[in-house]
């Protein structure tokens, strides 16, 4: 704590740079950035940071820090409920997102909660590698809505095509998509 202290005397009275502290009290200049920055946001002049004791001081350059994972607890409890959303036709992250901003006005931007939302699903996904050789194996995956396909012949009569949607092909050592039409599942 002391150190602290000494970086935040640097910084303030002595107007080192942040180089310059790191150097001098050997630790890293992004940890003694971080500490500034705090400092500054806590708005009080070194002179009274000097009277704090070590747990108040503490618990004063921490208090910006918890407010952040406040809104993202607040978002992380959301993040179960996303996932089974996603599994819905027509439901994306996009409209998950603005369904988010209405609740939340001061929430996160679209780019963080994308990024907050793929952490926490990758976190808990495991992951193996897979050798796949040229031409083995073709994996297919319905997707969409129903696709509803006119004869051009006749013009009428509209024909519902695969009932789990439309296929999409996946060739495994290429990674080369394709979508294909279906007449059925067989």
């Amino acid at each position: 704590m002391e150190k602290l202290k000494e970086i935040i005397r640097l910084g303030s009275e002595l107007r080192l740079s942040n180089r310059a502290i790191a150097r001098a009290l050997k630790i890293s200049r992004p940890v003694v950035a971080q500490y500034l920055s705090d400092f500054i946001t806590t708005g009080l002049h070194y002179s009274e940071i000097m009277e704090l004791s070590h747990d108040d001081l503490l618990e004063l350059i921490s208090r910006n820090k918890r407010l952040g994972n406040q809104r993202y607890e607040v978002l992380s409890e959301r993040f179960k409920d996303y996932l089974k959303e996603l599994k819905r036709p027509g439901v994306t992250l996009q409209v998950l997102w603005e369904e988010y901003r209405q609740v939340y006005p001061d929430g996160y931007s679209y780019s963080q909660f994308c990024y907050h939302f793929q952490i926490w699903r990758n976190g808990s996904a495991l992951t193996m590698h897979i050798e796949h050789k040229a031409g083995d194996k073709m994996f297919v995956d319905f997707t969409g809505k129903k696709l509803t396909v006119i004869d051009p012949k006749t013009g009428g009569g509209s024909f519902r095509g695969h009932p789990w949607g439309q296929p999409t092909d996946l060739c495994g050592s290429l990674l080369y998509t394709t979508k294909s039409g279906l007449d059925s599942s067989q």
